[in-house]
């Protein structure tokens, strides 16, 4: 899981990501990591929009449309970039 959390720093420093970026991948790899038997993406949408609102930003999404996103991620079903895409498209400041 360190590499799942150091991940966003990796890529905002070595890519220049943004807060959606950075959003974006904490949701996509603690999503992946399966860390914990049970919660893995509770967690990760917890940490993504902590991670937002700590900065001054929103995910504006609906509670169905952002549990279908994280199951998705889990399921492998989205790609990184596809899941920064979403966060792109959804985060307001």
């Amino acid at each position: 899981m360190e590499s799942a959390l150091a991940a966003p720093e990796r890529r905002h420093f070595y890519e220049n990501a943004d807060l959606a970026i950075c959003a974006a991948t904490y949701a996509f790899h603690l999503s992946q990591a399966h860390a914990f038997v049970d919660g893995n993406k509770r967690l990760a949408a917890a940490v993504s929009e902590i991670f937002l609102e700590i900065n001054g930003a929103r995910l504006v999404l609906t509670n169905d449309r952002i549990v279908d996103l994280f199951l998705r991620i889990a399921a492998g079903e989205l790609l990184r970039d596809q899941v920064d895409q979403v966060f792109i498209q959804s985060v307001v400041l």
